[in-house]
């Protein structure tokens, strides 16, 4: 082998490593751009399975209801265990654990004791969230004042005791939900294919429509009559049926005052 081939294998495999290094390096330093400022790394929205969070009032806004409320994840979804025992709407929960797993944070400051809290009004904090791990382990998030500069807020975690941080105020407006906005408030979810049979009462009259394969047969109670009925319009019945939500939820009908609901002249 000639000394210029030699020399030139040479080059190549210096070239090759050269590029290997320098496609790990910029691999490792988008990484580390990614995960810069990470409030929690590794963590997801299914590593939780209790959630609790308390309201400060100090100005009398808010609502007796919505000032502590703890959920649960009980099976494969959420339920509400106070101040109701409701099931809780899996995707305003999921939304919520997402924001605070994939948060930010600008800044940190050390402080030196808790006293430090005060200003930036974490003694006593707006609103606590605390959530505890599937291994046991508890995190609590204390949310505080709004920054006097940017669109930021102040905020702490237990874990790191001697810190402030802050970040967008993005993770006080997703945490800042009611009762309500944690209940589900879908009445149903029909599978119209699964429908073998519907039966429709009102104070005259009733239908019961069977399925028969792809067609459905409408029975009129009263009369006995038999027709073919329209499977478009009892589609569309469901779809609207599964469409239903909740407007407000009523704990106690019977002192309930629905003209004071209504909008009324």
């Amino acid at each position: 082998m000639s000394g210029s081939l030699k020399k030139s294998i040479i080059l190549a495999a210096v070239f090759i490593v050269l590029a290997v290094l320098d496609y790990w390096s910029s691999e490792k330093q988008e990484l580390e751009t990614k995960n810069q400022n990470m409030l929690f790394e590794n963590l997801s929205t299914f590593d939780f399975r209790e959630m609790s969070i308390v309201e400060t009032d100090t100005k009398g806004l808010i609502s007796e209801k919505d000032k502590e409320i703890r959920l649960a994840k009980i099976g494969s979804g959420w339920k509400i265990l106070k101040p109701v025992t409701e099931i809780a709407d899996d995707n305003v929960i999921d939304k919520l654990l997402g924001t605070i797993t994939s948060y930010k944070f600008e800044k940190r400051y050390v402080i030196k004791s808790e006293a430090d809290l005060k200003k930036f009004g974490l003694n006593p904090p707006s609103r606590s969230i605390a959530l505890l791990k599937n291994n046991g382990d508890r995190i609590i998030l204390n949310i505080g004042d709004n920054a006097p500069f940017g669109y930021s807020v102040y905020f702490s975690v237990n874990i790191w005791p001697d810190s402030v941080y802050i970040g967008s105020q993005h993770l006080n407006t997703a945490t800042t939900k009611t009762l309500f906005d944690y209940r589900q408030k879908e009445l149903s979810k029909i599978n119209f294919d699964e429908i073998l049979e519907l039966e429709i009462h009102s104070q005259n009259i009733g239908f019961r429509f069977i399925r028969n394969d792809n067609s459905f047969m409408a029975l009129e109670e009263s009369s006995g009559s038999k027709h073919t009925a329209s499977v478009v319009e009892i589609e569309d019945l469901v779809i609207s049926i599964n469409n239903l939500g909740v407007k407000q939820f009523i704990s106690h009908p019977i002192s309930f005052d629905i003209s004071k609901e209504m909008m009324i002249d």
